[in-house]
């Protein structure tokens, strides 16, 4: 209650706040990015948690993956309201605290002074995201760095995994001898996991006939980590004529053995006339 002056006269007034909803929250600019893309590759930015309420916040406590974070060490807090103004808690949690890999939760939970219980994920200020610095790995079949395969068409079998969070896109490009690029594979979001869906985590392709090709399997993750086989699978010759399998097996020793014979032979020749 308050006792001010109106014409001479005493009068009191009551101030008092009508609290039906507690504590309202928001997110920062950079924390609404994190949270948006939600696969990333690091945590560049602290992340921050603003509550705003019309009476004094008379108790908070801020939870990681469901273990409460120590204030002062995990994360700052300050406070602004007041005299007529709403009440401010702005939380900031540290980027080291997202420096493994894996996912994160962060929750506000606080009790005003009407007693009215709030929790940031339940007031549209969810903070949850998935820290993945790994790139992709695949594991292949049917597939060698100078393969040789007697066959009109050979067919390989590449299950791509992201272990940390999940892939994007993968994308496979085969080589041919002269240089041109011929790409039998590529999908991205959900066109690729739809594809893996069905068929059992596999991406399955054919290298046609030819020399000296190449195949170069590039995968992205959501977090944007790339892995990329480029100069792992070089010298990969299809042929269903045996005869060309041997000779891009083999033809560099006949031409090495070839001119070793023929040198051989000059040597002969020259250590002859000498005797004479």
């Amino acid at each position: 209650t308050t006792t001010i002056s109106a014409g001479g006269a005493q009068v009191s007034a009551l101030r008092f706040s009508v609290n039906r909803n507690g504590s309202t929250f928001s997110i920062s600019d950079a924390t609404n990015e994190l949270v948006n893309r939600y696969y990333v590759a690091s945590v560049d930015n602290d992340v921050v948690i603003t509550e705003t309420n019309v009476d004094p916040i008379a108790q908070y406590k801020l939870t990681m993956n469901g273990t409460e974070l120590v204030a002062g060490e995990d994360y700052t807090v300050s406070s602004a309201g007041g005299n007529g103004e709403w009440y401010i808690n702005t939380y900031t949690i540290k980027t080291q605290m997202f420096a493994n890999d894996g996912e994160y939760n962060v929750v506000v939970n606080s009790i005003d002074n009407a007693e009215t219980e709030s929790y940031s994920d339940i007031k549209g200020a969810r903070v949850a995201f998935v820290v993945d610095s790994s790139a992709p790995t695949i594991t292949v079949s049917g597939m060698q760095a100078e393969g040789r395969y007697q066959t009109d068409k050979q067919t390989v079998t590449v299950v791509p995994a992201d272990d940390g969070g999940s892939l994007y896109s993968v994308k496979i490009e085969v080589t041919d001898a002269n240089g041109n690029a011929l790409v039998p594979f590529e999908l991205a979001g959900e066109e690729l996991e739809a594809y893996l869906g069905t068929n059992n985590g596999q991406v399955t392709f054919t290298i046609n006939e030819g020399i000296r090709q190449s195949v170069r399997v590039i995968c992205v993750d959501k977090a944007g980590n790339t892995f990329d086989s480029e100069q792992t699978y070089n010298d990969i010759t299809v042929s269903s004529n045996k005869a060309v399998l041997v000779w891009e097996t083999y033809g560099t020793y006949f031409i090495l053995g070839g001119v070793g014979v023929v040198a051989a032979a000059i040597i002969i020749i020259i250590l002859a006339k000498k005797k004479k």
